[in-house]
């Protein structure tokens, strides 16, 4: 189980760092983005929901889709309500917007995917 958070948070932290330098290599400022908060929450969010898939396929082997989608659930509400009314405030939805949330949110939940399948196959 650590090995794969590990690897997740690895690849991540990866992912992350290189859209902060396309944005630099494209001349836009960092401060005026979500980038950090957007990680930040999604690597928190990808992790624990990792950390939980793995613990409940201990004890409710036959549940463990069941759980994986109520996390995915949770997840994009908790994403959702957290980023809409900041992103909506102005009333442009720019595309570096659409960047910032899109990005970490699929990254994360295809890292979820793959990890959690690999490690899931072993149990």
């Amino acid at each position: 189980m650590a090995k794969s958070l590990g690897t997740f948070i690895f690849l991540f932290v990866i992912a992350g760092l290189l859209q902060a330098a396309f944005y630099l290599w494209a001349k836009i400022p960092l401060g005026a983005t979500y980038l950090w908060q957007s990680y930040t929450l999604q690597g928190l969010l990808g992790g624990l929901s990792l950390w939980i898939l793995f613990w409940s396929a201990q004890r409710f082997k036959n549940h463990v889709a069941f759980v994986f989608m109520g996390i995915s659930f949770l997840k994009f509400a908790l994403y959702f309500f957290l980023f809409h009314p900041i992103l909506k405030a102005d009333g442009i939805l720019s595309l570096t917007e659409k960047t910032d949330v899109l990005i970490p949110y699929l990254l994360a939940l295809g890292l979820e995917t793959f990890l959690g399948v690999q490690r899931l196959n072993k149990i």
